[in-house]
């Protein structure tokens, strides 16, 4: 408990890192004026809440486990003046519902994926919607997010495909899939004649990623528009 504790405290940790690295990179090579600079600053603030809420959360989950463990050994039984300590053990007992939860994303996505190989885009991204607007906790969000934009660029519709690419970056910067969701951002501009724009975005890539595959595919990328 305490191991899996420290792993998901290191990664919000991280989360904080990279924003403040953001700023500090929009400051010193994008220009960035002082509402920009603001937002960036705002950013960072709300790594920092994320971090303490989960710390709060998974205090309060591991006492509610504690007391759903032990409180049903204190209560007497056939006492009905311990009929509601009965219910409250009751009411704490969601490991179970949880754990459900998570089998539930993970069946979302593999209906998605499979509905996304019988290029049936639309009723697949019903299913990746579901699980970023219902299981957010689950460790499937990345993925139901790129697989949805990846989805709505096949099916052209590029001004949600867009929003939702945009959604990545905010939320899952230095997210691998998020550079290639940002690759297909660019693709989009490229087909809606916006070539300046689709080369900032092939740039920022290479910038971005530069140790990935990503890099050789955002070289590639900009020598073609170039050309």
């Amino acid at each position: 408990m305490a191991k899996s504790h420290l792993t998901v405290m290191f990664s919000l940790g991280l989360g904080v890192v990279y924003a403040f690295l953001f700023a500090q990179a929009q400051v010193a090579f994008s220009g960035v004026d002082e509402a920009e600079l603001k937002v960036s600053l705002m950013m960072i603030k709300v790594e920092k809440q994320k971090v303490r809420t989960a710390m709060v959360q998974m205090q309060f989950d591991e006492f509610r486990n504690y007391v759903s463990r032990n409180l049903p050994q204190k209560i007497p039984v056939n006492n009905e003046e311990a009929y509601p300590l009965r219910q409250l053990a009751s009411v704490l007992k969601t490991s179970d519902s949880y754990k459900l939860k998570l089998v539930k994303a993970s069946s979302l996505m593999s209906r998605g994926k499979a509905l996304f190989e019988a290029e049936e885009y639309s009723k697949a991204n019903t299913n990746f919607k579901k699980v970023i607007d219902y299981y957010s906790f689950s460790h499937h969000l990345i993925e139901a997010h790129y697989m949805y934009a990846e989805s709505l660029y096949l099916q052209s519709d590029y001004e949600r495909c867009v929003d939702v690419v945009k959604r990545m970056i905010e939320l899952f910067p230095d997210n691998e899939l998020t550079g290639h969701a940002m690759l297909r951002l660019g693709m989009v501009f490229e087909a809606e004649r916006r070539s300046t724009e689709a080369l900032e975005v092939y740039n920022t890539v290479l910038s971005t990623f530069p140790q990935r595959s990503l890099a050789s595919k955002a070289n590639q990328a900009i020598r073609e528009l170039e050309l």
